[in-house]
């Protein structure tokens, strides 16, 4: 048994990771503001620099610092605005409109590695979008067309579209 004399800190290490760009950042009782980062009411994480449009004034006219940073509205976010889609919404995209099964894609991608034990995926949508033809242009094209709102994209992508 440990037994510790002085100052012992409860404190925890956070880490965030950009939706968007992949950057990394992480330490000790750190927030989204110190990442330079924020979370959209849908829960994407964006760097600052990465925001749609400049969100300083709204942030300014929030009080609460949770809200500035953990509820940004979605007219700031990249992916809620469908600039850019991450691989996860378009995995869930092609597994229903496809209905390959993710096994599938696990087995080739095993083929030129068979010490894989996960399948990303970024490797599924590069799978099916090949199976199918389906170039990446096309895929967010029709994305955009299809659903005019990130909210009717993601409630198609989980199975809740009316």
């Amino acid at each position: 048994m440990k037994i510790r004399f002085g100052f012992v800190s409860n404190s925890s290490t956070s880490s965030f990771v950009c939706d968007v760009c992949g950057e990394t950042f992480s330490g000790r009782d750190v927030g989204l503001e110190e990442a330079e980062m924020f979370q959209c009411i849908n829960g994407h994480t964006v760097c600052v620099d990465e925001a749609f449009e400049d969100f300083s004034p709204w942030i300014e006219s929030v009080d609460d610092e949770f809200e500035a940073a953990y509820e940004v509205p979605e007219k700031y976010c990249p992916i809620c605005q469908m600039a850019i889609f991450s691989a996860s919404d378009l995995a869930g995209y092609l597994l229903r409109r496809t209905e390959i099964p993710r096994d599938e894609a696990f087995a080739e991608v095993k083929k030129a590695n068979k010490r894989r034990k996960k399948l990303y995926d970024n490797e599924y949508v590069m799978y099916a979008c090949s199976k199918f033809e389906i170039p990446m242009e096309k895929l967010t094209e029709d994305i955009k067309s299809t659903y005019p709102t990130y909210r009717e994209f993601k409630n198609y992508i989980l199975g809740r579209e009316k």
